[in-house]
């Protein structure tokens, strides 16, 4: 059912994962997501690091995000 609908929402999606257990969030949605897709965890460093990020997407935006101590770090999907 979930699957079904992120095909049929318009493209770029972006995933953003802000719930009690972000590694499951990831570990659940980000497999139906689409080249060119996006994802964004809050609470990084605290709930969520980069040793959750299974499967591995590469960081976009790091130092920007760094620069501005956000809790939110930004995925793409290759």
């Amino acid at each position: 059912m979930v699957q079904g609908l992120v095909h049929e929402l318009p493209k770029p999606l972006l995933l953003f994962c802000d719930d009690g257990d972000k590694p499951r969030e990831w570990r659940t949605f980000v497999p139906l997501l689409s080249p060119g897709d996006r994802v964004a965890v809050h609470d990084w460093d605290a709930e969520f690091r980069l040793e959750d990020c299974d499967p591995p997407l590469p960081m976009v935006l790091p130092g920007e995000c760094e620069s501005v101590r956000s809790l939110t770090r930004f995925f793409l999907v290759p």
